[in-house]
């Protein structure tokens, strides 16, 4: 019994010691113990900022840290605990060397100038406020935005439709037609380029399109049709708009004024034909 509970004994003592020592060699493999946090603008070269995108951190070529961005800021507010700050992460070897920061925009990412125009490692945990400016080339998609007509006669204004530009699933930034329909999308990166058009006040569809946008100068996305229906905004023109059409038969007022798709200030069978029409598009 007693030769037993001797060997357990050790075997539990041998399983510690392989424990410990295993945790030791998995903490002697991590270089990172100290770290550096950062604050800041990311701006282009005419001081605009960025509207969204990921900065990168690097010390001699290796990546170090991460942060997602919006509306040209990261880390602000500076004492607000819970918005979290640009970690780079080193160890004593890395105080001094330089950090290198890079903007990811869609799928282009630029290397970014720093205000300071150094910024070095010093592994002391304080927050330190970085300005990043990347240059953006000079490329842009041009286009039109076209609101169906409520009747033939309806004098042509396609102002006021919104055009948001996302690359890799970060949003390059928003602008509005001008009366004739026009619009021009500047900040893009060379590559693919999903375009969103959407116009508040009435029922008229979002819609999307893709482009490829060219290296250098203006590329042609062509014309856009809003199409008039899509009353519960689901992004859609199908039987559940004619439904709620029909629940607002009578006086266009209230909220049944957008259903009055041929502004005759009446909601009837003539505006259900006109978005029956429309459905699947």
């Amino acid at each position: 019994m007693g030769s037993v509970w001797a060997k357990r004994v050790l075997f539990v003592y041998l399983l510690l010691v392989f424990i410990l020592g295993f945790a030791g060699v998995v903490y002697a493999d991590d270089p990172f113990d100290t770290f550096d946090r950062f604050y800041g603008q990311v701006q282009d070269d005419l001081s605009n900022p960025v509207p969204s995108g990921t900065i990168e951190a690097y010390i001699d070529g290796e990546k170090r840290g991460e942060l997602a961005f919006q509306n040209g800021q990261y880390g602000i507010p500076v004492d607000d605990p819970y918005v979290e700050k640009l970690i780079v992460n080193g160890s004593a070897l890395d105080n001094g060397k330089q950090i290198q920061f890079k903007v990811k925009i869609g799928g282009a990412t630029y290397t970014a100038q720093t205000n300071p125009a150094t910024v070095n490692y010093q592994g002391s945990m304080t927050k330190r406020q970085v300005i990043l400016t990347i240059t953006i080339p000079n490329t842009s998609i041009n286009g039109f935005a076209i609101l169906e007509k409520v009747t033939p006669t309806t004098p042509a204004d396609n102002s006021g439709t919104q055009v948001k530009a996302t690359q890799g699933g970060s949003e390059i930034g928003t602008v509005v037609t001008g009366a004739d329909g026009s619009y021009t999308a500047t900040g893009v990166s060379a590559g693919s380029c999903a375009l969103e058009f959407s116009h508040t006040g009435g029922s008229w569809k979002t819609t999307t399109k893709t482009v490829t946008v060219e290296a250098s100068g203006s590329t042609d996305a062509g014309t856009v049709t809003l199409y008039l229906g899509d009353m519960n905004g689901d992004g859609g023109i199908n039987i559940l708009d004619l439904l709620w059409m029909a629940s607002k038969m009578g006086p266009a007022t209230g909220d049944a004024a957008k259903a009055d798709v041929n502004g005759d200030g009446q909601v009837n069978i003539l505006d259900l034909l006109k978005v029956a029409a429309n459905i699947g598009k």
